[in-house]
């Protein structure tokens, strides 16, 4: 009985001891996780485009998840991490690109093409308006031949 209870007295000793390495294991796997779900949102699958790596199952997106769950791994950080990917396959793959000169045009065309709209739309508008008006209203010779027409058909 005495060799039984030393027995488990030695197992759950060393038992624990795995059971502290792996916890921590398991802090810093979660740890990774949550950092790579965070980069799956901010990165843009390149072959669906509009679609993030988190909602991607495309076989690049698949492979590009691995990567960067392999790169925080090594203890990279989420900067060094977009860096790369960056370097790697271009702006392109950010989906929130940073606002630069090479694409400033991407930012601004938007703001362009509505202030230009705006501008014709009130163009064809307020001369419609004008143009209207001046149409509308009748010479006296035009009122004359109108009450003319109009008299001859209710006889």
């Amino acid at each position: 009985m005495l060799k039984y209870l030393i027995i488990l007295i030695i197992c759950s000793i060393f038992t624990s001891d795995l059971y502290a390495q792996n916890n921590q294991n398991f802090k810093n796997d979660a740890l990774i996780a949550e950092k790579a779900k965070d980069l799956y949102k901010e990165l843009r699958c390149l072959v669906c485009q509009n679609q993030s790596l988190s909602e991607s199952d495309a076989p690049l997106a698949i492979d590009l998840r691995a990567l960067i769950r392999e790169k925080l791994e090594q203890g990279k950080t989420k900067k060094e991490v977009i860096k790369y990917l960056v370097d790697r396959y271009g702006e392109f793959i950010l989906l929130k690109p940073a606002l630069s000169l090479q694409n400033l045009i991407l930012w601004v065309a938007p703001l362009i093409f509505l202030l230009i709209g705006l501008i014709f739309a009130y163009k064809f508008y307020s001369g419609l308006n004008k143009d209207t008006n001046k149409n509308n209203r009748l010479s006296e010779k035009e009122k004359k031949e109108v009450y003319k027409t109009l008299s001859r058909r209710t006889k």
